[in-house]
């Protein structure tokens, strides 16, 4: 607050009053050297300056309170002796630059009001109080005061300070013109009032003069490198202006000053976040949540810019820290809480999926389904909440839970698309493609003017194959917007599809008559642009060349296609754009398929010249050349293709396999080694050059690139492979043998690799030494089957079999386990020694009476020997046995009713099958085979009692009871009781309103 400037009249007070100190004091002053007798002051005048002397000297020392008592003092008497107005005034300005010291502006306010009481034509008062109404923002008084003050016609600063009132007064109605204009005139008026050019820049700035407000703003941090307020605002100028390094460069000045300032730590941080200062942003979060580790906007933030780095784990922690701060503070209504719910759920369902722990899955799955209900029951009318909870459902496979709340909101509005959608997407899921088709089709019949339903049936229907279904949705498109080619042409080509070739081409002639319209229909957007009739033009001029393709009219074919190249390469050129290649590549496909290759090649030739840069046209080229046998020319058209390519090697590749596949195998290399200089590394071309040095007969060159390919990329077991039969015909058997156990190691269960081994041990002549390498692995693989059958080969080869066939069984008696008993059998029974694995086998199960594992192998092998009553018996053995487990018990039932129905004994397997269902009801297998067992009786009764007992039981499922009156229909069916079928398989679809085998049964079942 400015201080109080006195006037010349005070003045005169004052030096009078200093006079009569003087007099008083014994004192008399000379002028001049003469002596004049100074005129005796009155007591009271010697009071009033006694008074002022004294407020004067207490102001001084900063006794504030006792000053104003003075001054007050000064005041009253000076009214009593009816002292002149300039007299009060001189308290009266004192009184007020000790209010304004202490910034209390009632008592500024109420001294200016004493002010202009006592001199009404006091402009700068008048100018203050002007500025006070302005900050107490009641701007009808501060304009007429200012006005007022104005009028008075004032100095130069007090003129100023009343613009200025208006200035301020005209940006707080928003009129930002007059605030520009007003300010501007206060700071001609006084040019280094920095208060003024602050408002001024202000001003600018809220106009969007943002370059102006810059400069100004600047001024003033020049003037006053520590006014914390014009730093903020150039920060905001800059921040608005989208000049963030700026921005954040001047926090940083603001932070120099005030190292604690929340708003520019804050902001700092967010500008970091925003440009993708990425490491700059972290760190100014961490050192704003250092200061305030409450701040819950910084966690919100900083939670995000994790989330943006999908550090999803540490987002959440700042999303729960955020949570855990609104939780203490119960901002319930804060509606930050639903943004930071939501995305912290988000956060949640991300990092479900890269969670492998299944029990932290569904911590993770539980959470975020908890902190979306959260967020939704804080603002139950968000549909996007709900919608991410159901997307979450349907991720995690919670498809019904999904469909619920997708249902309940198309049931509240059929119009909402969305939900629609939703319900459509989890259908898929499901597959189950009809309920998507259901559910666009219901879409439809209630909002036939929402083209978003008809897009979405129309593609569904599209990839059913249903297309001339798909293409009335298409028309019913058309309907909507007459103008809009697109949606003609997806008609068009869906009845293509539909074989509908005379109604598609009317529809694609239609699409070439229309024409760019400059206006389109009330409140539809304007789709019939000049660029899209172009567009459309060449679509359906390649869609009429399709239609006369299936008309085998070739001719035509290439005449709508010479049409769309010629129309498509006057608009590329109209429009300084590329042309199309698509007719140009179908012409020279369509004159290849008539046995006319130089036409074709004359179309490329031509598209590879409207086209210098696209690789295309030369990938053709060289396909006709090769196909022509002309290698060289293909060689190089594919060559000029990887020039053009942004991958060069697939292109550069296939010019090399050209070379190879004519047998030009020198060539070949030559150009695969010009590649490798440039891809070191590139798998495919080094297995391409090992093959063709191969192939070519350089046996050691292409062992040299296996290696190399191999220490590419060591999980290429193949490469052994290769690199073994390369060593093999060097006749370098040591290292090849060593390569082969390699790849054993890599792939233990490869039969072919055992047999390469034993080749190459019997090339070096050493057969024993082979032998104790397999029975060294077969110790420790014992349930390897592919390795224990090798090594009964190598027992063979060295004629020891009877030898070979007890060291399996001393293996099975070492390791009694169902794994190693089964790698036995099978090495055996690949043997043909049926009857040692059924031995082997017996002895297994023998000793380990309650394996189930191994009882159910056992069995198995009887049945398919043709022992199936002793196979039976090893089921009811195993079923005597004391404290099987109950999954274990109905696994061998329904085993053993399988086997009992193979072998006619339909009662004893209708006695499992019932066992079965009595201790599991939810078997639906297992009352499927009874009631096919029953129906291959003719027991349609027998079918219908206990169907009809089974579904009354409790604890099924509606799957499991849509199944159950399905079977009651179909044996109802069977005794030609129609209507109690059809009341039985209506019953299922009240189970389950789509289950397709009783739609089915349903809809062939005869008339009433």
């Amino acid at each position: 607050m400015r201080g109080w400037t006195v006037g010349c009249g005070v003045l005169c007070l004052l030096i009078a009053s200093s006079m009569a100190m003087a007099q008083g004091s014994g004192t008399s002053p000379s002028l001049g050297g003469t002596a004049h007798a100074t005129p005796p002051l009155s007591a009271q005048m010697k009071r009033l300056a006694e008074l002022y002397h004294q407020a004067g000297m207490l102001q001084q020392e900063g006794k504030l309170d006792e000053a104003l008592v003075a001054y007050r003092e000064f005041l009253q008497l000076a009214r009593a002796q009816h002292q002149p107005p300039q007299t009060q005034l001189l308290a009266l300005a004192q009184i007020y630059n000790i209010y304004a010291q202490r910034k209390d502006l009632q008592g500024i306010e109420t001294t200016l009001l004493q002010i202009v009481k006592v001199i009404p034509t006091d402009s700068e008062a008048w100018a203050r109080l002007a500025r006070i109404a302005a900050a107490k923002r009641d701007w009808a008084k501060a304009q007429q005061l200012a006005l007022h003050a104005l009028h008075l016609k004032p100095p130069a600063p007090i003129a100023a300070l009343a613009h200025e009132t208006l200035g301020i007064v005209a940006l707080g109605r928003k009129d930002y013109p007059t605030a520009r204009q007003q300010l501007h005139t206060a700071l001609q008026l006084t040019p280094n009032d920095l208060d003024a050019r602050y408002n001024y820049a202000f001003a600018l700035y809220a106009s969007g003069n943002l370059r102006e407000a810059e400069t100004q703003a600047k001024l003033v941090c020049e003037k006053a490198p520590k006014n914390l307020s014009a730093l903020f605002l150039l920060a905001s100028i800059r921040q608005t202006g989208r000049d963030l390094k700026d921005a954040i460069a001047t926090y940083d000045q603001i932070l120099a000053l005030d190292p604690r300032n929340h708003e520019a730590l804050f902001n700092r941080a967010l500008l970091a976040q925003q440009i993708g200062m990425v490491q700059e942003a972290e760190k100014a979060y961490v050192e704003l949540l250092r200061l305030y580790p409450n701040d819950v906007p910084g966690h919100f933030n900083f939670g995000l810019l994790y989330a943006g780095l999908k550090n999803y784990p540490a987002a959440r922690n700042q999303f729960l820290l955020a949570a855990s701060v609104l939780d203490k503070e119960k901002s319930k209504r804060d509606p930050l809480l639903i943004k930071l719910l939501a995305n912290l759920a988000q956060v949640e369902a991300q990092m479900v999926f890269d969670t492998a722990n299944v029990a932290q899955r569904q911590e993770l799955i539980a959470q975020a389904e908890r902190h979306y209900k959260e967020a939704i029951a804080l603002d139950p009318n968000n549909l996007r909440l709900q919608y991410q909870l159901a997307v979450l459902y349907r991720n995690v496979g919670r498809y019904e839970d999904a469909l619920a709340i997708y249902k309940k909101r198309y049931a509240e509005d059929p119009s909402d698309s969305s939900a629609a959608f939703g319900i459509a997407d989890v259908a898929f899921m499901q597959g189950k493609p009809d309920d998507a088709l259901a559910i666009w089709h219901d879409f439809v019949q209630h909002n036939p003017k929402d083209p978003i339903g008809h897009i979405q049936y129309a593609q569904v229907l599209e990839l059913r194959g249903r297309w001339q279904e798909a293409a009335d949705q298409r028309a019913a498109l058309v309907a909507l917007n007459p103008e809009d080619g697109a949606d003609m042409l997806s008609q068009a080509h869906d009845l293509l599809q539909a074989n509908q070739l005379a109604a598609s081409q009317a529809i694609y002639n239609k699409v070439l008559s229309l024409k760019p319209q400059s206006k389109s229909a009330p409140n539809v957007p304007n789709v019939a642009t000049a660029a899209n009739v172009a567009s459309w033009r060449l679509s359906a001029l390649q869609g009429l060349a399709d239609i006369a393709q299936k008309q085998n009219k070739l001719a035509d074919a290439l005449r709508y296609l010479q049409q769309a190249a010629e129309e498509d390469r006057t608009n590329a050129a109209r429009n300084h754009t590329n042309p199309h290649e698509e007719p140009y590549l179908e012409m020279a496909s369509i004159y290849e398929k008539e046995n006319q290759p130089d036409k074709a090649i004359q179309v490329l030739n031509q598209l590879a010249a409207l086209l210098p840069l696209n690789e295309k046209p030369y990938v053709e080229l060289g396909h006709i050349y090769e196909r022509q046998g002309k290698v060289e020319q293909a060689v190089d058209a594919l060559i000029k293709a990887s020039q053009r390519a942004k991958d060069p090697l697939p292109d550069s590749l296939e010019a090399a396999d050209v070379y190879r596949s004519h047998k030009m195998y020198d060539k070949a290399i030559a150009l695969y080694q010009s590649l490798q200089k440039r891809f070191p590394k590139s798998i495919e071309l080094l297995s391409d050059l090992a093959q063709t040095l191969e192939q070519s007969g350089q046996d050691e060159q292409a062992l040299g690139v296996y290696q190399q390919l191999y220490k590419v990329n060591p999980t290429l077991v193949w490469v052994l492979d290769k690199e073994a039969t390369v060593l093999t015909r060097l006749k370098r058997y040591p290292e090849a043998v060593a390569l082969r156990e390699q790849q054993i190691a890599a792939a233990p269960n490869n039969p072919q690799a055992y047999a390469d081994l034993i080749h190459l041990y019997a090339l070096e002549g050493k057969p024993e030494e082979c032998l104790a390498w397999l029975q060294a692995k077969a110790q420790q693989q014992p349930d390897n089957a592919s390795l224990l059958t090798a090594l009964l080969d190598q027992y063979d080869a060295l004629k020891r079999h009877q030898e070979g066939i007890s060291y399996l069984q001393g293996l099975v008696s070492a390791h009694p386990k169902n794994a190693v008993a089964l790698a036995c059998m099978q090495a055996l029974q690949s043997h043909g020694l049926k009857k040692e694995a059924l031995d082997m086998m017996a002895q297994v199960a023998q000793k380990a009476p309650t394996d189930a594992s191994i009882q159910e192998s056992y069995a198995a092998m009887l049945s398919d020997n043709g022992d199936k009553k002793a196979a039976i018996a090893v089921y009811q053995k195993f079923l005597q046995q004391p404290n099987i487990p109950m999954a274990e018990q109905l696994q061998m039932r329904q085993l053993l009713a399988q086997q009992l129905q193979s072998t006619g004994d339909l009662a004893g397997a209708q006695e499992q099958y019932e066992q079965i269902l009595k201790e599991s009801p939810n078997d639906t297998q297992s009352l499927l085979n009874l009631i096919t067992l029953w129906k291959g009786q003719g027991k349609l009764d027998q079918i219908i009692a206990f169907c009809t007992n089974f579904v009354a039981q409790p604890g099924l499922s509606q799957m499991q009871r849509a199944w159950t009156y399905t079977y009651l229909g179909q044996a109802f069916q069977q005794q030609k009781n129609i209507a109690e079928a059809r009341a039985q398989y209506q019953a299922a679809l009240r189970c389950m309103p789509q289950f397709p085998p009783a739609e089915t049964a349903l809809a062939n079942l005869p008339a009433k």
